[in-house]
């Protein structure tokens, strides 16, 4: 990552908020930085390829300003810029992606919890000011932290570090609560394998960890936060991960058969053909989580709440539903749903395009459950408003013609 970079700020926003993006971009350049603003760029853009260009754009800025409005996580290209953004945002080793507000919309992959510039009650002058003192606050203490991480600093977290992947829970929960570590980045760190845990970890924060394919069967993760991070294709057998919490996780292809899910929070995940059969997922909390070709057989999910999520072939068989909340979901092409306990179960605002799948939802007791909807445009028209990617949208539309 280089020291140096060529942008101060780069923006991102959908065109009809350009007038917002034209008048921050000037009063950025008055104060002196160096701003990425497409218009001011168009000669060097000429007959090049965009999207090319556009990663090489956030490899070079320092921070990239997303202006979030309605249009935002619907438009194919801004879909496309915060994609490549959250790639490189987890390269970093300090925040990259700075929120703008202009309305309440969200935007997938853009936590609730991070800090952001309000426009609807600051205006862009005060919005710039904040963004310029920043740049320059970070400015003045980019030597402090690269002493910090050349000394004794670097040296106690690598040996964390090796007490994480050795297993020694125990003593790594002694030092850290000496070393004060409320966060543990450990970005680029790939364990894998069969990672076996002779302890529990104390309430703790894991960011940018790579635990893909790795065996974590019978182990004891419960009431961690686990953010930015990839656990593809990991096996959790048995393991317990009650009130863990998930944020912007790749949880796709995990085997989560018996797993203890109880109180766990997912958010912004990708839960694409994982294995949650028999798991229990009580009072679990999954919001804009894709669920693609999952299997949900014989799952606890009583009481549970699915908000804005995409089920899509997702099999539910003997599955427990009761009480359990799909507010504003997709449900498309559910078509294993047998002796489902769906009693009190809620789908307001849900979208299902299966009309057997309703009908049986209603004569189980189901709440709030809407007529079946095949029009494929509409369809269209809520998938891209998931902000999941183009192709799972192109894969979902093919099957549904």
């Amino acid at each position: 990552m280089p020291e140096e970079y060529e942008y101060d700020f780069a923006i991102s926003f959908a065109g009809q908020n350009r007038d917002t993006a034209d008048n921050l971009a000037k009063l950025l350049t008055e104060g002196d930085a160096r701003v990425f603003y497409d218009l001011n760029f168009q000669a060097h853009l000429l007959g090049k390829d965009f999207q090319q260009e556009w990663k090489k754009i956030c490899k070079i800025s320092k921070y990239l300003i997303v202006i979030v409005s309605e249009y935002y996580p619907v438009r194919e290209w801004t879909q496309f810029e915060f994609e490549v953004a959250k790639k490189e945002a987890q390269k970093r080793e300090t925040e990259f992606i700075l929120p703008l507000l202009i309305d309440s919309s969200e935007v997938v992959g853009l936590p609730y919890t991070t800090s952001h510039i309000d426009l609807r009650n600051r205006d862009i002058k005060d919005a710039a000011k904040t963004l310029l003192s920043k740049l320059h606050d970070v400015s003045k203490q980019d030597n402090t932290l690269r002493k910090r991480d050349t000394g004794d600093y670097k040296k106690r977290r690598d040996n964390l570090i090796r007490l994480i992947i050795s297993g020694e829970i125990s003593k790594f929960n002694e030092i850290r609560i000496e070393e004060n570590y409320d966060t543990l980045d450990l970005r680029q760190l790939d364990i894998g394998g069969n990672w076996k845990l002779n302890g529990k970890f104390r309430p703790l924060t894991f960011d940018n960890i790579s635990l893909k394919k790795s065996v974590l069967d019978q182990s004891d993760l419960s009431e961690i936060r686990i953010k930015n991070s990839d656990l593809s294709a990991s096996t959790y057998y048995l393991a317990n991960l009650s009130e863990t919490r998930f944020e912007n996780v790749n949880a796709s292809n995990c085997f989560m058969q018996q797993t203890d899910l109880y109180g766990c929070f997912m958010r912004d995940c990708d839960c694409s053909n994982s294995n949650f059969s028999i798991a229990n997922l009580f009072t679990a909390y999954f919001s804009r989580c894709l669920i693609y070709h999952a299997n949900f057989s014989y799952a606890k999910c009583n009481n549970s709440s699915f908000d804005k999520c995409l089920f899509y072939d997702v099999n539910l068989n003997n599955s427990n539903l009761s009480e359990a909340s799909f507010e504003s979901s997709l449900l498309l092409n559910i078509s294993n749903f047998k002796n489902i306990n769906c009693l009190k179960a809620r789908f307001t605002h849900a979208l299902i395009n299966n009309e057997e799948f309703v009908l049986y939802l209603r004569s189980q007791g189901a709440i709030n459950v809407p007529d079946a909807i095949m029009d494929v445009q509409e369809i269209r028209r809520q998938l891209i408003r998931t902000s999941c990617s183009q192709i799972i949208i192109d894969k979902i539309l093919q099957n549904l013609r």
